[in-house]
């Protein structure tokens, strides 16, 4: 009879070897974060903390629930400031295109918007950074 509570060791493995990469990389782009909020950097933060939930939430059996539910709670608040961010970057994008001028006041207001929501966004990230290293995340998850 196979014991069906026990994931497979190669199991255990891949998945391990996965949320550290996964982790890391929501690190990675916080880091990057820091240095500027471009459009870019904002698409890279929020798709590697997808990545991460998505993972998180499919091997659930692999990692301390407790840790798991701190971590997602943790990156939730910055990729909900991040989303914002991005409606913004998006709203400017349409407003460009409908042929509205950078200098139009829309534009400017628009533009006055993601800044202030981008400054948010670094400060929680700053603020991540400096409480939870990436190295308290991956023992936290077990994972060194």
């Amino acid at each position: 009879m196979v014991n069906t509570d026990t994931p497979p060791l190669h199991m255990q493995a891949y998945v391990r070897e996965r949320m550290t990469r996964l982790a890391e990389r929501v690190i990675a782009e916080m880091h990057r974060a820091q240095q500027e909020v471009t459009v870019e950097t904002v698409h890279d933060l929020r798709v590697s903390i997808r990545r991460l939930q998505a993972a998180l939430r499919a091997f659930p059996t692999f990692f301390p629930p407790a840790e798991s539910r701190r971590i997602l709670k943790q990156v939730r608040k910055i990729l909900k400031l991040a989303g914002r961010v991005r409606d913004f970057d998006i709203a400017l994008e349409l407003a460009s295109e409908s042929g509205i001028p950078a200098d139009a006041e829309l534009s400017r207001k628009l533009t006055a918007l993601r800044q202030q929501t981008a400054k948010r966004l670094l400060g929680q990230v700053r603020k991540k950074q400096l409480a939870e290293s990436g190295e308290a995340w991956l023992k936290e998850l077990d994972l060194i």
